[in-house]
């Protein structure tokens, strides 16, 4: 071979390799960006599960804190339905007994004590409640607009208007001790229905509470 042929045939082996070279190097990059593509739907999968996870997770932690806030409700609210019955029976009993004129002055003035001890009572309780939800150890909504919102309401009423019978009784059957409570002795109670109460219902049930002194959110 001549020297122009020796040297073509380099130049054609040095293409060649050339050649080679970059079709491995096409290879090598497709199979990182394989591997890549890969590693990233990997990683990306892996992100799903984690977020399920968590999802989840956080469904049970908040379906057991929901639990847990029901159950505090329940108990609580269990000392308020535990006087409604005692405070209902002595209150019949009291009105059964004011109407009857074989009854003595002495067994009618036992039956407004007892009646005005279970309201008391009760109605304390009720305050109690109240302030615990008011400082938010009560948070269980769904459980109180289902549960205690409502029968609070319509007791919000029903204080009022005995708390003015007891009075007028208590004049009527020479007992002075039983007047209007303290001042602001159920400030809780009532911020408790202020917040949850509104139009022609708020107005009623303030005008009942300040008409027998136990309405003053000042």
């Amino acid at each position: 071979m001549t020297a122009d042929q020796w040297i073509q045939l380099g130049l054609l082996i040095i293409e060649i390799i050339t050649a080679i070279i970059a079709i491995i190097a096409i290879k090598q990059t497709h199979d990182a960006n394989k591997k890549s593509e890969e590693a990233q739907e990997f990683a990306k999968l892996s992100q799903q599960k984690a977020d399920e996870a968590k999802r989840i997770a956080d469904e049970i932690e908040a379906e057991m804190r929901r639990r847990q806030e029901d159950y505090v409700a329940s108990e609580q609210y269990g000392k308020v339905k535990e006087l409604i019955r005692p405070f209902e029976k002595s209150t019949s009993k009291f009105g059964v007994l004011l109407n009857d004129e074989q009854a003595t002055l002495r067994e009618k003035q036992m039956a407004l004590m007892d009646a005005y001890n279970e309201y008391t009572d009760l109605f304390n309780e009720i305050n109690s409640f109240c302030a615990l939800v008011n400082n938010g150890s009560i948070v269980a909504e769904n459980y109180m607009k289902n549960t205690a919102i409502s029968i609070l309401k319509k007791k919000a009423v029903t204080q009022a208007e005995y708390q003015l019978v007891l009075m007028q009784a208590a004049k009527e059957l020479k007992m002075p001790n039983i007047r209007k409570p303290d001042y602001r002795a159920f400030s809780e109670y009532n911020h408790f229905l202020d917040k949850r109460t509104s139009g022609m219902e708020k107005d009623k049930i303030i005008a009942k509470r300040r008409e027998a002194g136990i309405w003053d959110l000042s």
